[in-house]
């Protein structure tokens, strides 16, 4: 079972919408370290696999994360919330690590190696860190009404595609 992050679905409205604007966005805010630019909820829900999310795990909102060239979040644990979805809208050469302590040295990683127009229920609760070495990164990014922990969403969102008969597509 997969602990840092598991696909949940491909984009059929906001890739397609943000592959065709430049995403040089009007407004960018300051939220816990990022330049992000919130996406109205509504337009949120436009796509399909987040409209079935949010009917049982509601949708607080959404936001483009933009990470300038040559970067580095440092590594964290998410305190605001326990999971997220992810989806990278573009980036050059880019890298998103989960890493689990071997030693006070040393760090075991595992790569979330995103596609394009995939969706990814990233557990926030695991230390994670991303480096950002050529070109802006913009990620979009979903947060959760409640707070939800991981394993408890991803049992959800399996249990409801094994229902809607899209269940082979998650593993």
């Amino acid at each position: 079972m997969e602990k840092y992050y598991t696909y949940i679905g491909e984009s059929t409205h906001i890739s397609t919408y943000f592959a065709k604007v430049d995403l040089n966005l009007p407004e960018w805010q300051s939220y816990m370290g990022w330049n992000a630019s919130i996406i109205p909820l509504e337009s949120v829900l436009l796509e399909d696999t987040l409209a079935r999310v949010h009917s049982k795990l509601p949708i607080e909102g959404a936001a483009v994360l933009k990470m300038e060239p040559h970067t580095c979040y440092k590594w964290h644990i998410d305190t605001e919330r326990g999971c997220s979805i992810n989806m990278l809208l573009h980036h050059t050469n880019s890298l998103c690590l989960f890493g689990k302590e071997i030693n006070s040295e040393n760090l075991a990683i595992r790569e979330l190696n995103y596609n394009y127009n995939e969706f990814y229920l990233f557990n926030t609760r695991e230390p994670h860190t991303v480096i950002n070495f050529d070109g802006m990164r913009y990620l979009f990014s979903v947060k959760f009404k409640d707070f939800v922990d991981y394993n408890t969403a991803k049992s959800v969102l399996c249990q409801n595609a094994f229902e809607n008969n899209t269940f082979s597509k998650l593993i």
